[in-house]
């Protein structure tokens, strides 16, 4: 399976005012500072730029390139931020979005031929897909933002260091999701070529996991990406943080860090294209910790001391996606 599920929490989103989320002075018992980041490759990346390159041959190559951070590969702080917000969100008893619209032509399907799907009544009145205001604000849109509100944190571009060199690298062509996929599917109608059904709850948050090249076809694409065994540096600037949302950050961000600051093997990051077909996987390491309010490196330990005992936590959430990875690695 390319991906897993960890299941929404059984539990309303954590919706509270949250007087820390302020950028217009700091508020006493809060911290500010920046995070310094060094990522490593496990396997290519590819974050596109958005435009394509014919390669001389023979043969001619079209290859979707990669973005490009002050003229080096790099991957641009907004697909960072995208995949730590959605981590955060998995550990955290925050909200999911909107659902996803519904396609009135129809969706192919090798089980079904064209499907047909709705949500059920449960399904769309569910508080967890609910908008956040501006006066109650889950855990991650406090942290990251929402409509109206700016978020506490300011993702710097990650840039590969000097020498690195893009690869060239075959991947299968993708497909956008399917309605019917997102959870438990029940079938009303169906003849030769169609089915008609109802999602009638939803399986959770959808993750990435594939570990192996996938197998590409006569549809695949050539794609320009950050070869394995690379590394790159970025930092991740914060203001007015609680010790709990600091240790919930350098959760998402797969660190778990101890005493010193000396982090013990985390879990991995998926980022870019093609991460169910053995693209994307990255691993962070945290170089180091700037507060405004003391010099030198502080104790990281006990904001993860924190996070463990915030009423914000979601540790099923946590324990699903370290098993994830366990079981894809």
């Amino acid at each position: 399976m390319a991906y897993e599920f960890v299941p929404l929490p059984a539990v309303p989103p954590r919706r509270v005012r949250r007087e820390e989320t302020t950028l217009s002075r700091s508020v006493a018992g809060t911290l500010s500072g920046r995070l310094d980041l060094e990522v490593s490759t496990e396997q290519p990346i590819h974050v596109g730029s958005g435009s394509k390159s014919v390669r001389p041959g023979p043969p001619r190559r079209v290859v979707r390139d990669h973005a490009r951070v002050n003229g080096s590969l790099g991957i641009p702080g907004s697909s960072f931020r995208g995949v730590v917000r959605s981590l955060f969100e998995a550990i955290t008893l925050s909200c999911a979005g909107r659902l996803p619209s519904i396609s009135r032509r129809g969706e192919v399907s090798q089980t079904y031929g064209r499907v047909f799907a709705r949500f059920s009544r449960t399904v769309e009145n569910n508080p967890a897909l609910e908008n956040c205001s501006r006066e109650q604000v889950c855990p991650a849109c406090a942290l990251f933002g929402t409509t109206g509100r700016r978020g506490r944190l300011s993702f710097d571009d990650l840039e590969a260091v000097p020498g690195v060199e893009p690869t060239i690298v075959a991947v299968p062509a993708e497909f956008g999701p399917r309605v019917h996929h997102l959870g438990t599917f029940l079938v009303d109608r169906r003849d030769e070529v169609t089915a008609t059904g109802t999602v009638t709850d939803l399986h959770g948050r959808k993750f990435y996991v594939g570990a192996r090249r996938g197998t590409t076809n006569d549809r695949e694409q050539l794609v320009e990406a950050i070869p394995e065994g690379k590394k790159l540096l970025g930092d991740i600037a914060f203001h007015n943080l609680t010790p709990a949302e600091l240790g919930g950050l350098l959760t998402a961000l797969g660190l778990a860090p101890s005493p010193g600051l000396a982090p013990s093997p985390g879990r991995p990051l998926k980022v870019g294209a093609s991460k169910g077909s053995g693209l994307g996987r990255m691993r962070t390491t945290l170089l180091g910790v700037e507060l405004s309010s003391q010099e030198g490196q502080p104790d990281a330990a006990p904001w993860r001391a924190a996070f463990e005992t915030s009423d914000d936590r979601f540790p099923e959430g946590e324990e699903r996606l370290l098993a994830i990875h366990r079981e894809n690695t």
